[in-house]
């Protein structure tokens, strides 16, 4: 599996909405998860790591194949940073946008 420690993405539950930000490709699911098509997120990491967004590092492994790990550049710090700004505005915007009253009845003519 994958974890995050020390910056270096290896859960995919951690890494999908991080692939999404720094890719600006994700989506939400109708229940509230976070989604990227099944196999989305090993082209996606790889296309960052070509536009230095990730950083990798082989590690052996004892107890199966060599582990990959990916570590954000400090461009792709950026771009998560642009990311989340860009994900938090459009959330207030939608948030505002929820909290308003709903009318009893329908509009008239609409």
């Amino acid at each position: 599996g994958m974890s995050l420690a020390g910056g270096e993405m290896m859960n995919p539950d951690l890494a999908e909405p991080a692939v999404a930000l720094l890719d600006h490709e994700g989506r939400e699911s109708s229940e509230g998860e976070f989604d990227l098509a099944e196999g989305t997120v090993y082209p996606a990491l790889s296309r960052l790591e070509r536009e230095g967004r990730l950083t990798t590092r082989l590690v052996a492994s004892t107890s199966g194949p060599t582990r990959k790990y990916y570590r954000p550049t400090k461009a792709g710090y950026a771009a998560l940073a642009d990311g989340t700004a860009s994900w938090m505005t459009l959330a207030e915007t939608v948030t505002a946008q929820l909290s308003q009253p709903i009318p009893n009845k329908p509009i008239e003519g609409a």
